[in-house]
């Protein structure tokens, strides 16, 4: 890594010697030990980066040449445009006529088709037509006037 040779080291290590002592030198040499280690994960790991980060670039180059080639963005295009064509030759509302949903009210009667007679009211001036369910207001079921109110707890021996 530094490309240091014997001699260079055995310098080194004498005057780390002489500057820490042999107490103090073990630990040093430990804790050096691990700053270099951890400096080379590092570099180990952003290298990885690195070149991960390359590959994919390639391969989305790549990836793009070939569809270029192909023609895949003309071909999906030209799908495209028939799928529209079939759907509107298929579609059975003219083109020129927005399309809006029918509007309801709750409690207002449905009519059966656009155009169609509504009912004829009744002598009392009711419809005929009855609400639709969902405009209903619902139903509240009451308990029968018989049924206890709450049960007994069970008295086993």
């Amino acid at each position: 890594m530094f490309n240091l040779s014997m001699p260079e080291l055995a310098v080194i290590g004498v005057v780390a010697l002489l500057v820490l002592g042999p107490e103090r030198l073990p630990g040093a040499a430990r804790t050096v030990g691990a700053l270099m280690r951890r400096a080379q994960r590092s570099w180990t790991g952003l290298r990885g980066d690195i070149e991960r980060e390359l590959a994919a670039d390639e391969l989305k180059r790549s990836l793009k040449q070939a569809r270029d080639e192909i023609g895949l963005d003309s071909i999906k295009r030209d799908l495209d445009d028939a799928r529209d064509t079939i759907v509107r030759d298929l579609d059975p509302r003219p083109s020129s006529a927005p399309s809006v949903p029918p509007v309801s009210f709750p409690g207002a009667p449905r009519p059966a088709s656009i155009g169609a007679v509504p009912p004829p009211a009744l002598e009392d001036g009711a419809s005929a037509v009855e609400p639709h369910p969902a405009d209903r207001a619902p139903s509240v079921v009451e308990p029968a006037a018989d049924a206890p109110a709450s049960r007994p707890p069970d008295e086993r021996d």
